[in-house]
């Protein structure tokens, strides 16, 4: 059996929210942020440990947060780094003894547990995997004033990429660190394997995975487990 731990990423200060606290930590229907994600890989039975990657001045929230909502598998909360992908580096080096990592970004509470088995069994295939949904809007480039279109791109070859990603540890270790020590900023974390030559298995989400970027995304996101909920009444009273 593979072992499998995965680094949920919440560092970051969430200025686009425009809120006193950090993203991870606002609540939708009294639940944390975080706390959707945590639940999420805790119920997978491909995770066998989970970190969280934070601030220090965060570390006893989030342990208070896994301890409410039953989170057994957090192994640690390790400190952030300056970059995104230096949080994520931080938290491949503290899971040295998996063979397999899966990157999540707290940001996304409406990770779907299905879609994590998947995004994992695909990396399991090949060694690279990640989530994304397909893009049905209309592509444009524009200029570097933002203010016309100079090309049309083609949709039926472009994704939006999510998280979960998910890589072999010796791969995303290795380019992320090669990343840090060439200065490069990475878009996200496969794009380092994908400097690397590795094939990546896309998986295509069946269920919305909106990030948590702006209070716009934070009224979407709060109706959708609303609904949800209201669903899953329904269904136990009929």
């Amino acid at each position: 059996m593979k072992k499998l731990a995965a680094v949920i990423v919440a560092a970051g200060s969430s200025t686009r929210m425009g809120k006193s606290i950090p993203k991870q930590f606002i609540k939708i229907n009294n639940i944390p942020v975080l706390a959707y994600s945590l639940m999420a890989f805790q119920n997978s039975y491909l995770v066998d440990e989970i970190f969280v990657v934070s601030q220090l001045s965060w570390f006893d929230k989030i342990i208070r947060i896994a301890n409410k909502f039953g989170i057994s598998k957090l192994r640690e909360v390790v400190p952030g780094g300056d970059l995104r992908q230096d949080s994520s580096l931080n938290g491949v080096i503290a899971a040295e003894n998996f063979e397999y990592i899966a990157v999540h970004d707290a940001a996304r509470p409406m990770i779907d547990l299905s879609d994590i088995n998947k995004v994992i069994e695909g990396a399991f295939e090949c060694g690279c995997s990640l989530l994304a949904s397909k893009i049905t809007d209309t592509v444009a480039y524009v200029d570097s004033n933002k203010f016309d279109i100079t090309e049309y791109g083609n949709r039926e070859n472009l994704i939006a990429v999510h998280t979960p990603q998910v890589l072999k540890r010796t791969i995303i270790l290795k380019s992320l660190s090669l990343a840090r020590d060439l200065k490069i900023v990475l878009t996200d974390d496969i794009s380092g394997a994908k400097m690397q030559g590795h094939r990546v298995k896309v998986v295509f989400s069946k269920n919305p995975n909106i990030k948590l970027t702006v209070p716009h995304d934070l009224k979407l996101i709060t109706m959708y487990f609303q609904q949800t909920l209201a669903n899953s009444i329904h269904t136990n009273l009929s």
